[in-house]
């Protein structure tokens, strides 16, 4: 029965985070995680937290929680010993990065021209997961599309007119946009 509820006590604990993950400082984003040791109670807890491969901070505590505030790879260690218990290590690696906004910038025109400025018309983002882009002509027909956010419209054997853009796109936080508007080609 004590074996009993000595395994149910440390499932109960289990950590909610992976054992790996990224964390952006956002402004709206809550940066602060707990951890918590899987190792069973009475145990001696000894964590070791190292920002960049430095030692930053040691607690002798079951779990701790953390408040990330700047970037930089911290790696945090937990050793669980004492006669009661076996010696065990865990390990965490947590990447923490810059805010990441994904952005995409759609220009209005283009000249196909051949003098190497402006030649070509394509779409440019960041942090953009997967991208849809359909250019249509004045009567709807597609004229131009890509599911690749490098591949560029070139405008050869296109008539100088305005020309409609719809794109859909998901960026790495999962959120999906829409965008659309004119091009102008001019020759």
């Amino acid at each position: 029965m004590k074996n009993i509820i000595i395994l149910l006590l440390t499932l109960v604990t289990l950590n909610v985070y992976s054992q790996d993950q990224t964390i952006e400082l956002c402004s709206d984003y809550n940066n602060t995680f707990t951890y918590y040791s899987l190792g069973t109670p009475n145990c001696i807890y000894t964590w070791k937290i190292y920002y960049n491969n430095i030692l930053y901070k040691v607690y002798n505590t079951e779990n701790i929680t953390l408040e990330y505030t700047k970037p930089g790879n911290y790696t945090i260690y937990v050793q669980t010993q004492n006669e009661l218990c076996n010696s065990n290590v865990q390990k965490y690696v947590i990447n923490v990065v810059p805010c990441r906004i994904p952005a995409l910038y759609v220009p209005t025109s283009f000249t196909p021209n051949n003098d190497n400025l402006n030649d070509v018309w394509g779409v440019k983002g960041q942090y953009i997961e997967s991208i849809d882009i359909t250019i249509y002509n004045r009567w709807g027909k597609v004229i131009f599309h890509t599911l690749d956010i490098n591949q560029v419209w070139e405008g050869i054997n296109t008539p100088q007119d305005a020309y409609i853009y719809y794109i859909t796109y998901r960026d790495i936080k999962g959120q999906y946009g829409i965008e659309y508007g004119t091009i102008t080609l001019y020759r």
